[in-house]
């Protein structure tokens, strides 16, 4: 989203305005980069992840996977950098929390070396499970979360898989290979005379699910059968 909104603000006072197509982005609406999903009107279009969206998905695999859970954790940019997708998933988490009982416990981060301490502080909060949204800056530093996640023996629902690899108990979100190919197709679209002011924005294809169970065997949770067969990657590890 910072990428994009950079992009934007750089070509669109520019004649001929460059074409940008983005590949991921949390919302491109209230980012300010377009005017209408299925009619941009600007120099922009691209794949939304969904990003934001799915962070209410994440609470509730979280609540499915620990019943009762009553404290969650989640690092975020924090609201005065004007991060509009991180900010976004505040608000659909708080919202979600709300619906399902539990406290959402919130880490705000200025810069990407806040997470270190972010991470640090989360030990002192008694929390039972972990989330992040669409959130680039915490996305950075997914690692250090994903080590306190393990170490504190809590659960945390990530959103793609490349953090499901690297440790994170379960992770929701788009596949980027598809994704990158349909960001390729709106590209192909614009080399052929077409404006990115006409063309909808794209919503991915296809969504991932994917479990590390050699993390769920170090953090001593039991992920149901169901959400299990639901999943499209499973990592089983050492």
């Amino acid at each position: 989203t910072p990428a994009t909104q950079t992009a934007y603000q750089a070509t669109k006072n520019r004649s001929p305005r460059t074409p940008i197509v983005f590949g991921s982005m949390g919302d491109p609406l209230i980012s300010g980069v377009i005017h209408d999903i299925q009619r941009p009107g600007t120099n922009v279009t691209g794949v939304a992840s969904l990003s934001t969206e799915l962070t209410a998905q994440r609470l509730k695999l979280l609540s499915r996977i620990k019943p009762g859970i009553k404290r969650v954790a989640m690092p975020h940019t924090s609201r005065e950098a004007g991060d509009v997708a991180a900010n976004k998933s505040v608000d659909i988490a708080e919202a979600t929390a709300e619906t399902l009982g539990i406290e959402l416990i919130l880490f705000p981060v200025a810069s990407a070396k806040d997470n270190a301490a972010a991470a640090l502080r989360i030990s002192g909060e008694n929390v039972e499970g972990m989330i992040v949204g669409g959130d680039s800056l915490v996305w950075g530093a997914i690692d250090v979360y994903i080590a306190r996640a393990i170490s504190e023996k809590i659960p945390l629902a990530a959103f793609d898989l490349a953090q499901v690899k690297k440790g994170a108990l379960i992770g929701f979100g788009p596949d980027y290979a598809v994704s990158g190919e349909q960001a390729a197709v709106l590209s192909h679209q614009i080399l052929r005379g077409l404006s990115p002011a006409e063309i909808p924005v794209a919503v991915p294809r296809k969504l991932i699910l994917a479990i590390n169970r050699a993390t769920e065997r170090a953090i001593g949770v039991n992920i149901p059968d169901d959400i299990l067969r639901k999943a499209d990657v499973i990592i089983e590890g050492e």
